[in-house]
């Protein structure tokens, strides 16, 4: 198993430093351990009190472990005031020298959100000159960069351009700036090596979990460099992933500023076979109904994402979709993910309205089945796809997620069925939107007025 140790700061509303950091060692499947430097009085609206821990503990807690532990991998964050730099810097190098692979990662913690001081300027200049050497890599935010650097920096042109001499100044095998904070390019990380420069782009997260959002990227960094060790940029962009997951499915944890939810990540995988069940309960109770009045045309299917799902491939549905097969349907396979395109769209569109709308049922459209809706009390909505932008047109695959996201946006709620009247080529169709496929299932029996 993956050993890995962490020496920063203890956080005691568990939304950043080492309990952080414990979580994402363990959610991705290694086993960690730590070093405490520091025990701050936290939670999610700030920073209390800060107790830095005597020298000479820190040195004990880093000996006994790195002796009989042997992490394979090392990340420092938070130092406090008190961390003897010099003697952690000689013990790291020795454990380098006689752990094969050693990789250390260092994320320089300056301040908290709040801008309390979690370092004092001796102990995070003296890691620069001492630690940062040692590391294979140093991942400083836009403000310790400019702060390590001595100078300010005018936007993300401006430090592409000074990168071979961040490089230099770091002393350090590769640096990476995280994006969070430079100035026109926020969500925009830069991975600096010595014969190129990465810059990895993606858009900005609109967010209240961001409580720890350094430590998770640190911490799943050190985790994906063992995973693919020749390929900064690989790790670079599975740790950005990895944080990005958590940022989108966080919980309301605390009154403040939520911590980033690193454990979407291992909801996502620990749900994959509940999601197949869901689906498998729903046909089998959909085969035994003489549905076949609800198939249209191109074929009928459902589609059950993930909870944090964020792409096509964490959205399960039928391969080759349910067709009408005498008074009822058929199907090709089980359940699979990836397997719907375009339901897939219109699910993943309604989570990022409302996260528990994680499933979607297409059916023939029929005036009848509208009227139903409309008198079981359904909220319904429309749009035509003659309102549909030409930039939308030209984009393969977008019409559904336009027309969705009209609809929400328009009602101000995830409705329970959106329809359109189709277009040249494009058949009318209804789209049952709910929260599970047996739901589903049942709502679409309810319009097309089958009983079971």
């Amino acid at each position: 198993m993956l050993r890995l140790l962490s020496i920063a700061g203890s956080d005691s509303g568990g939304g950043a430093g080492i309990q952080q950091d414990l979580r994402v060692f363990t959610v991705l499947g290694a086993y960690g351990a730590t070093v405490i430097t520091s025990v701050t009085s936290q939670n999610t609206q700030g920073v209390f009190s800060v107790y830095d821990l005597p020298k000479e503990h820190i040195i004990s807690q880093l000996k006994v472990v790195i002796e009989d532990i042997k992490p394979h991998g090392i990340k420092i964050g938070m130092l406090g005031a008190n961390a003897p730099i010099k003697e952690m810097a000689d013990i790291i190098a020795k454990w380098k020298k006689e752990q094969e692979g050693a990789i250390l990662v260092i994320d320089p913690v300056f301040s908290s959100k709040d801008g309390t001081d979690l370092c004092s300027k001796d102990v995070f200049f003296d890691a620069k000159e001492t630690l940062f050497p040692l590391a294979d890599v140093v991942c400083p935010n836009f403000h310790e960069l400019e702060l390590l650097f001595k100078r300010n920096f005018s936007d993300l042109d401006d430090i592409i351009r000074t990168a071979p001499s961040i490089l230099d100044e770091f002393n350090a095998k590769h640096v990476i700036i995280k994006g969070g904070h430079i100035p026109g390019a926020v969500s925009t990380d830069v991975v600096i090596s010595t014969d190129k420069v990465d810059v990895l782009k993606s858009t900005e997260i609109k967010s209240r979990g961001t409580h720890g959002t350094g430590c998770v990227y640190s911490s799943a960094l050190l985790f994906y460099l063992f995973k693919h060790i020749d390929n900064i940029k690989e790790a670079a962009l599975k740790a950005k992933r990895f944080v990005e997951l958590g940022l989108k499915c966080f919980e309301e944890i605390g009154t403040g500023t939520f911590p980033l939810n690193s454990l979407a990540y291992l909801r996502n995988k620990v749900e994959r076979f509940d999601v197949l069940v869901a689906l498998e309960e729903a046909w089998q109770f959909l085969s035994n109904t003489k549905c076949a009045d609800l198939v249209p045309e191109v074929q009928m299917n459902i589609c059950y994402a993930l909870p944090c799902a964020q792409s096509i491939e964490d959205c399960a549905a039928f391969p080759g979709r349910l067709v009408k097969y005498k008074d009822g349907v058929a199907r090709i396979s089980g359940p699979w993910f990836g397997a719907s395109s375009h339901m897939a769209r219109t699910v993943l569109t309604a989570m990022k309205y409302n996260p528990k709308k994680r499933c979607a049922m297409n059916i023939r459209l029929n005036v009848e089945f509208i009227e139903r809706a409309e008198e079981l009390g359904y909220k319904v909505g429309s749009f035509s796809r003659k309102d549909e932008p030409e930039l939308i047109k030209q984009k393969e695959g977008s019409t559904i997620s336009w027309g969705v996201s009209k609809v929400i946006e328009e009602m101000k709620l995830v409705p329970d069925v959106i329809y359109d009247v189709g277009d040249f080529g494009k058949e009318p169709m209804i789209r049952i939107i709910g929260d599970n496929p047996l739901h589903v299932v049942k709502k679409a029996l309810k319009i097309g007025g089958i009983s079971k």
